[in-house]
């Protein structure tokens, strides 16, 4: 197929003319010549994407495609081509569409035959199917055209080469009426049941549905017939009238019954569309209040000035309603200021504090059991006494390491084996099990030539030997040919306890005297350090002022909390008071107050999802109000008459819509509504130029 003019293109446009996209999910397209098209002209910005197969990758347009997962796009002509592992496999993209493009059918020609376009191809199609005369003939373009054989409800017929398939349509011109269910049989392939849809339902045939002379269009459906269409001449059959067998005058409304699509018109619907003002709107006000509502004017069911001034506003206002909370929050600089300073999780030393009891007035202690720091509740009674702080009588600095007593374990230093493993003398000795020690009482005999020989080895291998001098084979196998006693021609190596003095050297070594000096490396909080020495189970952390240090203690004593507790840097003010408070607190430890409440993530969410400057309009509509047509009195307003009515669920501030239907009420006369503010009553007054002559039905919507 060859094409001798270019694609006619239309733009998807908005109502302002301004192109558009159209998203396009999920267009699936088979693979032939390792390509396809898109319905749509893709956009380039966008990019289209592949759903299936997984993973494809896009390339340049310019790059050959190597990999099976790899796909270019042409994205003015929507020529979309893959590897050729796809080849007639189904592929499903996902694109935006700028538009379509079509072309037109003169401007395509068949190969081999470019002097006639598509087109006229067609036409001569078309005209060869209209050409087709004679009964039965019609059955190239698939519909048998037959004389119905047999008897009425169990019909035959007979068409040479003729098999049954589904979507088969035979036109059968019959014999005489059907009495019940019909059957047909054609070319004695098998008897097939002939049905009628009847609410999309197969039905049986009634008596008097197939009549004598008409042709009927039936189709082969794969198990049976269905009834398409009849025609022919004569009266209409009840087939085509009264397929659903109502069996009732078929131009009598009352015997209609609902379309797919149309529906009857029912007296109740009359009533109704009676009752509808011409032109009616859904909310039915005066003109004038229409007008003031529309233009911002003043009326009285709404008072713009004074609704929108903020002066006017009482009550509160909760952070939900304001669009840009969020944001002043976070740029304020205290809030700023404060995250920078939030307290997040810390360690204490080597441990970490588990806030997860945290609350007033608890206290840090160390738990042995989980290994963390905890919060605890204690009472907190006066100065510590001596005999938990100085159980030994030492009398003295309790926090100067001169006066502690006892040993520290090395596994309270917190970096005591890496330290040790770092050290250059330590680790340049051999390991204990790698040497004999000089206590060693197992007997040891060498078996490779540089395994070293004990004293009772030797004593025992010489012992009868005779003498003379050392045979050089014996002093120095590997023939080094020089001093046997200078180190320098020493090989092998040497146990550390053969050394006389390995362990004062190495603790006069600076880099294991540095290593020693920073072992034990306190931790900090804030600016106070924290010491370590006396940590055990159930102590609580509290600051030394004599040592300066942050120390494990044992909570005990009488009598108030002294002040180098809960005062310890001298801020002498209310410990309840937050604005005595230094650093910060989490959001998550605030509770609800009785009058302020929690700022949540799900009231954030809320907040976010406010329209800025969105206003809350809720509308209680109550129906079914009566205005009594007697007892009106004079009015001292522009109108003649007045009349105040009890109305159900309004209060006095209240402002107020009311809508009469006056077409439907007989009520030719101006009215207005407007709130009773001054009798602080639920109540309404009605004015009109003429009293009703009956009573009026009418609806009033509060808005709040």
């Amino acid at each position: 197929m060859s094409v001798d003019t270019a694609w006619s293109t239309e733009w998807y446009t908005n109502d302002q003319g301004v192109k558009i996209t159209i998203p396009v999910v999920g267009e699936t397209h088979t693979v032939i010549d390792s390509r396809f098209i898109v319905d749509g002209i893709p956009y380039g910005v966008s990019k289209l994407t592949f759903t299936d197969p997984a993973g494809m990758v896009e390339i340049n347009y310019n790059k050959s495609i190597l990999l099976s997962t790899q796909y270019k796009v042409d994205y003015n002509s929507g020529i979309v081509q893959v590897h050729s592992s796809l080849e007639a496999s189904s592929v499903t993209v996902n694109y935006d569409s700028r538009g379509t493009r079509r072309l037109s059918s003169t401007s395509v020609y068949l190969d081999g035959d470019s002097s006639v376009d598509l087109q006229s191809k067609l036409d001569d199609i078309d005209a060869s199917i209209g050409s087709i005369t004679g009964i039965g003939t019609n059955a190239l373009i698939g519909v048998y055209s037959m004389d119905a054989e047999g008897t009425a409800d169990v019909i035959t017929a007979t068409y040479s080469g003729a098999t049954y398939f589904n979507g088969l349509k035979v036109n059968l011109t019959i014999a005489s009426d059907n009495t019940g269910a019909v059957t047909f049989n054609m070319n004695s392939l098998g008897v097939k049941t002939v049905y009628k849809i009847v609410s999309g339902v197969k039905t049986a045939l009634a008596s008097g549905d197939f009549k004598e002379g008409t042709i009927v269009q039936i189709e082969y459906d794969g198990t049976d017939f269905i009834v398409i269409s009849s025609g022919g001449s004569g009266d209409m059959t009840k087939l085509l009238y009264d397929p659903n067998t109502i069996e009732a005058d078929v131009y009598d409304v009352d015997n209609h019954v609902d379309g797919t699509t149309n529906k009857v018109f029912t007296a109740a619907n009359q009533t109704k569309l009676i009752g509808v003002e011409a032109l009616a709107e859904v909310n039915n006000i005066s003109d004038v209040n229409a007008t003031d509502l529309t233009d911002g004017g003043d009326s009285s069911l709404h008072y713009h000035a004074t609704d929108r001034d903020r002066a006017n506003h009482t009550g509160t206002q909760t952070a939900s309603t304001i669009s840009d909370f969020d944001t002043e929050v976070s740029n304020n600089t205290d809030v700023s200021a404060n995250t920078t300073d939030r307290h997040d999780p810390h360690v204490v030393g080597t441990k970490t504090v588990d806030e997860a009891a945290i609350f007033g007035g608890k206290v840090l202690y160390y738990n042995s059991t989980s290994g963390n720091i905890e919060y605890l509740d204690v009472s907190w009674a006066g100065d510590m006494s001596k005999t938990t702080y100085d159980p030994t009588n030492i009398a003295s600095d309790a926090f100067a390491r001169a006066n502690h007593t006892g040993t520290q374990t090395a596994s309270t230093i917190s970096d005591f084996d890496t330290e040790v493993s770092n050290n250059t003398t330590v680790t340049g000795k051999a390991d204990t099990t790698d040497v004999l020690e000089k206590t060693n009482t197992t007997p040891f005999t060498p078996t490779a030539d540089y395994h070293p020989s004990t004293k009772k080895y030797v004593d025992d291998s010489v012992s009868g030997v005779g003498g003379g001098d050392m045979l050089k084979t014996t002093y120095d196998p590997t023939n080094i040919s020089a001093s046997a006693f200078a180190r320098t021609n020493h090989t092998g190596t040497q146990t550390a306890s053969t050394i006389s003095d390995f362990n004062t050297e190495v603790s006069n070594n600076t880099d294991v005297a540095d290593n020693t000096s920073k072992a034990h490396t306190p931790q900090t909080i804030g600016t106070k350090t924290v010491d370590e020495t006396d940590i055990g189970d159930g102590k609580v952390l509290a600051y030394n002022s004599t040592s300066g240090n942050i120390e494990y203690e044992v909570v005990s004593g009488s009598g108030d909390m002294t002040k180098v507790v809960y005062d310890p840097q001298t801020i002498e003010g209310d410990t309840f008071d937050r604005a005595n408070h230094t650093g910060t607190q989490s959001a998550d430890t605030i509770t609800d107050g009785t009058t302020n409440k929690v700022f949540t993530a799900a009231d954030n969410t809320k907040l976010d999802g406010i329209e800025a400057g969105a206003e809350v309009n809720n509308t209680s509509k109550y129906t079914a109000q009566t205005l009594p047509s007697a007892s009106w009195s004079a009015s001292a307003t522009d109108y003649d008459l007045e009349k105040t009515v009890t109305v159900t669920g309004i209060t006095a501030t209240d402002i107020c819509m009311v809508a009469i239907d006056k077409n439907s009420q007989d009520l030719a006369v101006a009215a207005e509504l407007s709130a009773s503010v001054d009798s602080g009553t639920n109540t309404l007054t009605f004015y009109a130029t003429t009293a009703p002559t009956a009573d009026i039905t009418f609806d009033v919507a509060v808005i709040s």
